[in-house]
């Protein structure tokens, strides 16, 4: 569907964010990505910034300017325990969203959710959609040099 149909179809009142809210709303992103690393250190598991994140923290030092998510890369191993490092660290802070946890989700990799919060997008099903991280796991990266080549 394109974009002009979906806002036509819309019952949302369209409209960009102001300054403000974007600097509200990133605030609430890198908090939620401060969280996830100090899980992250503290078990030793690795993340990687990735697409527009990863873009903007070297394009722009920071966010690209117009960007309103933030995505995150994890090896498939370390991606399946923080689910449940999160819970013991942050108990109630967040819900983890996926298609193993929720029923009829949409996508096939866990939203971090900061409970408490709010952000309703042209591309979400209903209005309770929260400020969240995606985070997309790597899969079966081989060690062979050679397997690598083959890997996309």
């Amino acid at each position: 569907m394109r974009l002009t149909d979906l806002i036509l179809k819309s019952k949302l009142t369209v409209r960009e964010i102001t300054p403000q809210e974007s600097s509200k709303l990133k605030f609430v992103l890198l908090e939620i990505y401060s969280d996830i690393l100090k899980v992250c250190k503290k078990n030793k598991l690795t993340c990687f910034l990735a697409g527009g994140s990863c873009l903007g923290a070297i394009r722009h030092n920071g966010f690209i300017p117009w960007d309103d998510d933030f995505d995150l890369l994890m090896l498939r191993q370390e991606y399946d325990k923080l689910p449940q490092l999160l819970e013991n660290e942050y108990k109630g802070k967040y819900n983890v969203i996926s298609p193993v946890t929720s029923s009829n989700v949409p996508y096939a990799f866990y939203k971090i959710e900061k409970i408490g919060t709010k952000l309703v997008t042209l591309y979400d099903s209903d209005e309770t959609s929260r400020i969240a991280i995606d985070i997309f796991p790597i899969e079966s990266i081989p060690s062979n040099k050679i397997a690598k080549l083959f890997v996309g």
